[in-house]
């Protein structure tokens, strides 16, 4: 790979032979993802081909089964390994601590230690999980599980988009990513809820917004739906931001609509909804205490203080999400201007 990079690639790390084209651009790329991460055969494996005296890390890679896994390598010895569930189901892996127990966190819950060369794990969508050698807490884990500094940047310092063209794009629509309890889709357009980019819709600056949608259908219902993903270079909050110009616009006669907020998960796994966080009016950031405090047929504008309640956390995400312990009904909103400075 050395000799590739060196002798046979351009700036970009595109590789060039004589002959060939498409097959050739991802030859780096390829081969350093097979060396940080395997997922083949129903067995994951981390640094499966990394070579020794070397550390590394790495944040998010798709593995089969839709889990993004995270994982670093210091000593030669692998120091934690997290998995984010998006659609559930069973995670099974190749033991990276030899003759050694795992530690197992579920959500920031100890769950416990496992053992053997292969370990699978049911999980349901949405779950993160924790796992380093038996006897790693939790704190330390999520210390681990920072990013990595120097080189690059490293981090964010703040965040806006309008869902115009030339604002930042979601990562993801229509994908759940902290849970969805008893919601459906308002229509045939999608079997789950959806959060989406609308243009010549509704919207409060220009011409587009965060459209979310969906159809309340059980107990105790809500859904979280991730949209942007900042953990490649995580936003510090620092002790001064504030999430503001989030502005949620509910259409009139829906107040099921109004349990709806804007909600980020930080690097510790922790998120903003359970951080005891309130707006501006001191009602609590959590969605289903938005429920009844929105204004119906207009724009409502809503601001958090984020340092008081989470100082120097970084986030890693951004949500949309509804929440509605008694909610049996349809919803449907827009969200626009979103900024964390």
């Amino acid at each position: 790979m050395h000799d590739e990079a060196v002798g046979n690639s351009y700036n970009n790390r595109g590789i060039h032979h004589n002959g060939s084209g498409i097959e050739n651009l991802n030859v780096i790329t390829s081969g350093l993802d097979e060396m940080l991460l395997q997922s083949f055969q129903n067995d994951l494996k981390v640094f499966a081909d990394w070579p020794a005296n070397s550390n590394a890390k790495f944040g998010d890679l798709l593995a089969s089964g839709d889990f993004l896994i995270s994982s670093s390598m210091a000593n030669n010895s692998v120091q934690y390994v997290r998995a984010v569930s998006q659609k559930g189901g069973n995670l099974t892996f190749s033991n990276p601590w030899p003759a050694k127990s795992v530690q197992v966190y579920r959500n920031g819950s100890d769950a416990g230690t496992l053992s053997g060369t292969k370990i699978t794990l049911g999980t349901s969508s949405g779950e993160t999980i924790s796992l380093a050698s038996a006897g790693t807490s939790y704190a330390t884990q999520t210390q681990l599980g920072q990013p990595a500094s120097g080189g690059g940047s490293g981090s964010t310092s703040s965040f806006t988009s309008g869902s115009e063209a030339g604002d930042r794009t979601p990562t993801w629509t229509d994908t759940a990513g902290g849970g969805n309890n008893g919601v459906t889709s308002i229509n045939s357009d999608s079997a789950g809820p959806q959060t989406g980019p609308r243009t010549g819709e509704t919207s409060h600056t220009d011409s587009s917004a965060l459209m979310y949608s969906g159809s309340s259908t059980g107990s105790s219902a809500h859904a979280y739906l991730k949209v942007y993903d900042l953990s490649g270079a995580p936003l510090n909050i620092g002790t001064a931001k504030t999430l503001s110009s989030t502005t949620p616009w509910v259409p009139a006669g829906s107040t099921e609509s109004e349990c709806v907020a804007v909600d980020l998960i930080f690097t510790d796994n922790s998120t903003l909804r359970d951080s005891g966080a309130v707006e501006q009016n001191s009602n609590q950031a959590h969605l289903a205490h938005q429920c009844g405090h929105l204004a119906l047929d207009t724009w409502n504008h809503v601001t958090v203080n984020l340092a008081t309640n989470n100082s120097n956390k970084q986030i890693a995400r951004i949500l949309v999400g509804y929440d509605h312990p008694s909610g049996s009904d349809s919803y449907r909103g827009y969200v626009d201007d979103l900024a964390i400075s």
